[in-house]
């Protein structure tokens, strides 16, 4: 199965990395790659992963190990890959109005 960001959800790992440079530089970059890797992993194996989101059509769960929520659309008959719409701290706002990209 194929997984792709929305622009959302790429601004956030971007905003995330950004963090930590300022706050945990020598292991923001291998941070990042670790909840990619984590994320791509879940959905591969569980593509129905979660509970229902709180937008419409999308699936909501929280990264094991970390404060994020993975919020993503599944794939369907539609569309073969999954969508990743957001990746947020568990301390952020969720649904946010800048949502809807996919």
């Amino acid at each position: 199965m194929k997984i792709r960001y929305a622009l959302s959800a790429q601004k956030d790992l971007q905003k995330i990395l950004r963090y930590g440079l300022e706050h945990w530089t020598s292991t923001a970059e291998a941070f990042v790659l670790q909840l990619r890797k984590r994320l791509e992993s879940t959905l591969t194996k569980h593509p129905n992963a979660g509970r229902k989101g709180r937008a419409h059509g999308t699936r909501e769960f929280v990264l094991v190990g970390t404060k994020h929520i993975v919020v993503y659309m599944p794939p369907s008959e539609l569309r073969p890959a999954a969508i990743v719409v957001r990746v947020l701290h568990g301390a952020q706002q969720w649904p946010l109005a800048d949502s809807g990209e996919a």
